[in-house]
């Protein structure tokens, strides 16, 4: 494949995958290590305060009761794309009745050894266009897909996350992540 193309419309760019590949794997590497000790100390010190006020986390660490199971499996949407595993949503409900205690095990399997699979996180970066006429990578986002039974799994950590965090007193009023009615832009506002 020289070039990227769209199979129905035709070449989109001149641009070789080479290049979106180049450009896709550099995006989300560590470039800037250099944090303020003070405030890594600060921030290790809020964590301590927390985990010591908030010992009694049973609602994170419990067993995932197949009902929760069920629910993720129930709020997944249909119609999405498969992961590099083949497993879609789509096939993940036609047959939710025999999967339900398979799912459930593993799950809880994750849970309790603190292990999450790799072809979970594992995922096929489709680039898509920002604009009409591509010519450089930078005018390309990428969507990853990823596993749809791994999005099972954090569906329900994080609805945990976010019942655990409304019942806890949240730290900073700038907290915005696992909230409910909040949006990661809504920090942009303060």
């Amino acid at each position: 494949m020289e070039e990227f193309s769209k199979a129905d419309k035709g070449k989109i760019t001149n641009l070789k995958p080479s290049e979106l590949k180049d450009h896709f794997s550099k995006i989300g590497q560590d470039t800037d290590d250099n944090f303020d000790s003070e405030f890594v100390n600060q921030k290790l010190l809020e964590l301590k305060k927390l985990e010591k006020e908030n010992s009694s986390n049973e609602i994170l660490n419990e067993d995932i009761k197949i009902d929760e199971v069920h629910k993720s499996i129930s709020k997944a949407k249909s119609g999405k794309s498969e992961g590099i595993d083949g497993i879609t949503n789509d096939i993940i409900k036609a047959l939710k009745i025999p999967l339900l205690p398979i799912l459930h095990k593993m799950f809880n399997y994750c849970l309790k050894t603190g292990s999450f699979p790799e072809r979970w996180v594992d995922g096929l970066v489709v680039p898509l266009p920002k604009i009409k006429n591509p010519s450089s990578a930078d005018d390309f986002r990428g969507l990853t897909i990823t596993s749809a039974v791994g999005k099972l799994f954090i569906s329900i950590i994080t609805t945990r996350i976010t019942k655990y965090l409304d019942s806890v007193t949240i730290p900073s009023p700038y907290q915005s992540g696992f909230r409910k009615k909040y949006k990661t832009t809504d920090n942009l506002l303060y």
